[in-house]
């Protein structure tokens, strides 16, 4: 078990020195975001993730519901640049109407 244990901080560890290289002073800020990585990530010998272990099923990321990962429509160089600006304005408008709803709710919810 130690093993096991020895080799799960060493990845953690090299997720957060690679991650972090620009703010060294800042790594623990991204100890969840490589966390969740580590736990959505199929591992070698069990074939599954540790996700799908605890919680029987994939796990859906938010952006997923938003943009799909695989596109439906083709997308070849000439409609990608326009594809690609926009799923990123779609994206941008979701998170303002997003924020502005929850900026709302917090007002709401303090009177």
């Amino acid at each position: 078990m130690n093993g096991l244990v020895k080799r799960f901080n060493k990845t953690l560890c090299k997720a957060l020195a690679k991650i972090s290289h620009e703010n060294r002073q800042e790594w623990n800020l991204f100890i969840p975001s490589v966390l969740f990585a580590y736990q959505i990530l199929k591992q070698n010998m069990t074939q599954f993730t540790l996700f799908e272990l605890v919680y029987e099923k994939k796990a859906t990321l938010l952006i997923e519901q938003v943009i799909s990962l695989y596109p439906t429509e083709t997308i070849n160089e000439e409609n990608f640049e326009a594809t690609l600006y926009q799923k990123t304005y779609q994206l941008m408008k979701t998170l303002e109407n997003n924020r502005r709803t929850a900026a709302d709710n917090i007002n709401h919810a303090q009177e």
